[in-house]
């Protein structure tokens, strides 16, 4: 923020500099000897209220009238009260001056602190303070002073103008983090610098606040810390009175409050008022400082518990300004966020601290990642609610009185990235961030139903459609299908028709994959039931009685393989194989039947009805001493038959009438008649078969 230096002389110093506007960042102003007349009692107004309830820690605490605790140069952070926007009180010495914070010196650090803290009580109704960092090893009562020693001599600090607020501003600044210990937190500083200054001896680092909203917490002004209100050494030695030291205090912290704006009534151009005996109200020389001293009169000397902090309440500092006054609509000192409440500006206010992890386990959706706040704690009081932003969208999606919580991601993506805020029973707060995690998404669910055992060569069905994704919003875009017989079918559709060709048990799979790349998977088995083999029997379409007849089985199995073929030709006549020569010595029906046998062991029979009629060879009658008697006839009407008959080498030829019978006899050679020997009768002129039979040796 641009800034203004205001110079702020004694009432005595009617020649001094007007406000300075310029882009410095702070005010600076300084206040002579004859600022605060009097040398009346230090506490006239009300002490500060004691605070009640959980926030007081133990007993209410009324600040100490002396000083007590150890010399330290860093943050007594052990016996803290508070960790709320507060003033550290410091007490600085250059390189070449001794540490003279003992005995008065301290003591009257102490009273003037309770003194500033009692002028906002007296200004309130007793309703508000200003918050200190209080506690020592002696107890909460004492405020806890800090000494920093500079780097710098006396004599680096004796410049002019603004280079020695400024030198002393730089070095609190760098010490801060790395030599105060003051790295969390936000802090303002009330600093006795214990360096000879003539003619001002209080100064004061404020803002210039163009943005005058009314709260303060709300005005990026009041977000910036670090504001500096400087004690010189005469200001608290002794060299003036407590009195001084305690007004010189009161008024130059309420500039670090940013009073007097300048556009607040009666404001003069120098950061102060005009309008009647107050804390910030004084002809300081600049423009508009005309001073009445008549608004609020108190008397000369003015003793310093009877000088109002706001006279009126209408320049600067009003608890409860009335609607359409403009301490209601502008900046108003008494919001400030290190003005406190008085039962609560000692009482012990530690913030929590918030602090969160996420807790091993699955990374997957439809699996709670689990953030764990269980290491925030509050060390001074309870933790009574967890707000969980998870997503970082700063608002919180859920509030628990544990300190963790389940989160479960509905599909693969990014969980976590916000914050926790933890509140303690005394409505304090503090955040931590919450880790991002990476969520994968879950594999499709895969469903496939197994269809009923059917017969090999019947289409089945292999349906996956009771498959889903369980990711929000997920769906499954492919299916890849892995059948009995090896093949494999990808596709989108869930659904898919398969044959099986071979019978058997066999797994069928299914893969299903999602629109992440993700895929699961099925499986069913499907039965696929053996098929008998088929007999499709092949026989002559007239069969004729001591013909030779070929009968033919036509086995066949689609799903496997025949490996037997059976005949009963009757008669206790058994044959096997696929085709059998078979003569059947009468005419009239004759039953045959054929048995196939697969490799699972399927049997199908089937019978054949053999209707023989009588053809040319009517009778084949042997001896055991070679004779042979063959009884031929001729099947023509037309005319005569002319026949030859092969006979173990011979040919006998034959003349018969048509319709007539005739025999053909001749002798077998000595090496056939023990053996069967096969009669074969044709026709003469055309060589075409007409019978053919094997004639069995004869008994002996």
């Amino acid at each position: 923020m641009p800034g203004v230096v205001v110079a702020v002389l004694a009432a005595l110093a009617a020649a001094a500099p007007a406000a300075a506007q310029g882009a410095d960042t702070t005010a600076v102003v300084r206040e002579g000897p004859g600022l605060a007349p009097g040398a009346v009692a230090l506490r006239d107004g009300p002490a500060p209220r004691a605070p009640t309830g959980r926030a007081e820690g133990q007993a209410a605490v009324t600040p100490a009238t002396s000083w007590c605790g150890d010399v330290r140069a860093t943050d007594d952070v052990e016996h803290g009260r508070t960790t709320l926007r507060r003033f550290k009180v410091l007490y600085l010495h250059p390189s070449d001056r001794p540490n003279r914070l003992t005995g008065a010196i301290a003591d009257r650090i102490q009273q003037t602190v309770s003194a500033i803290a009692g002028k906002y009580a007296q200004g309130s109704s007793g309703t508000l303070g200003v918050r200190f960092d209080y506690g020592t090893r002696c107890g909460p009562e004492f405020v806890d002073i800090t000494s920093l020693r500079t780097t710098r001599a006396t004599s680096a600090y004796a410049g002019g103008g603004d280079s020695r607020p400024d030198a002393i501003k730089t070095d609190v600044l760098a010490a801060r983090a790395s030599v105060l210990g003051l790295d969390r937190g936000r802090w303002d500083f009330l600093i006795f610098a214990d360096l000879p200054v003539t003619g001002s001896y209080a100064e004061a680092h404020a803002e210039k606040v163009p943005d005058l909203r009314a709260d303060p917490r709300v005005n990026s002004n009041a977000v910036r810390d670090n504001h500096m209100a400087l004690l010189y050494a005469d200001a608290f030695d002794g060299t003036e009175s407590d009195e001084y030291t305690a007004y010189t205090a009161t008024h130059e912290v309420t500039h670090t409050f940013g009073a007097v704006q300048p556009g607040a009534p009666d404001a003069t151009g120098g950061w102060h008022c005009n309008d009647g005996v107050s804390l910030m109200c004084y002809a300081d020389g600049s423009p508009g400082s005309a001073f009445d001293p008549t608004v609020c009169p108190v008397g000369q000397p003015a003793p310093f518990g009877a000088i109002p902090l706001d006279c009126g309440q209408d320049n600067y500092f009003n608890p409860s300004p009335a609607a359409g006054t403009w301490l209601a609509d502008n900046w108003n000192v008494a919001r400030h966020p290190a003005v406190c409440p008085a039962s609560l500006c000692l009482a012990s206010t530690i913030e929590p601290v918030a602090a969160a992890t996420v807790a091993d386990g699955p990374r997957v959706a439809g699996s709670p990642v689990r953030f764990d706040a269980s290491g925030s704690g509050d060390r001074d009081g309870t933790i009574v609610r967890f707000d969980w932003d998870v997503d970082g969208d700063g608002t919180a999606e859920q509030s628990t009185t544990t300190p963790t919580l389940d989160v479960v991601p509905r599909r693969a993506g990014r969980v976590g990235g916000g914050s926790v805020t933890v509140l303690d029973d005394l409505g304090l707060t503090a955040s931590a961030p919450l880790a991002a995690v990476e969520v994968a998404g879950r594999p499709p669910a895969m469903a496939l139903a197994a269809p009923a055992p059917a017969p090999t060569g019947t289409p089945v069905l292999l349906d996956a459609s009771a498959s889903a994704d369980p990711d929000e919003g997920g769906r499954i875009v492919r299916y890849r299908f892995t059948l009995g017989d090896g093949q494999v079918v990808e596709q989108a559709a869930p659904q898919l028709r398969w044959t099986p060709t071979r019978p058997g048990r066999f797994e069928v799979r299914v893969a299903g994959v999602d629109e992440d790349g993700l895929s699961g998977e099925a499986a069913v088995a499907v039965e696929a039931l053996n098929r008998p083999p088929a007999l499709r029997p092949r026989v002559p379409a007239r069969p004729a009685a001591n013909d030779e007849l070929v009968l033919r089985a036509g086995a066949t199995d689609d799903d496997g393989r025949v490996t037997q073929v059976r005949w009963d030709l009757g008669r206790g006549v058994r044959r096997s194989g696929e085709a059998v020569r078979v003569a059947f010595p009468a005419t009239g029906r004759r039953t045959v039947r054929v048995t196939a046998t697969d490799d699972l062991g399927a049997v199908t029979t089937q019978q054949i009805v053999l209707e023989l009629v009588r053809g040319p060879l009517r009778a084949v009658r042997r001896s055991r001493r070679g004779a042979l008697v063959l009884t031929v006839g001729c099947p023509r009407r037309d005319r005569a038959c002319r026949l030859r008959a092969d006979v173990g080498g011979r040919r006998l030829t034959a003349a018969v009438p048509r319709g007539a019978v005739r025999r053909i006899r001749t002798s077998l050679p000595a090496r056939l008649r023990s053996r069967a020997v096969r009669i074969t009768l044709r026709d003469r002129r055309s060589g075409r078969r007409l019978a053919s039979v094997v004639s069995p040796a004869p008994r002996t």
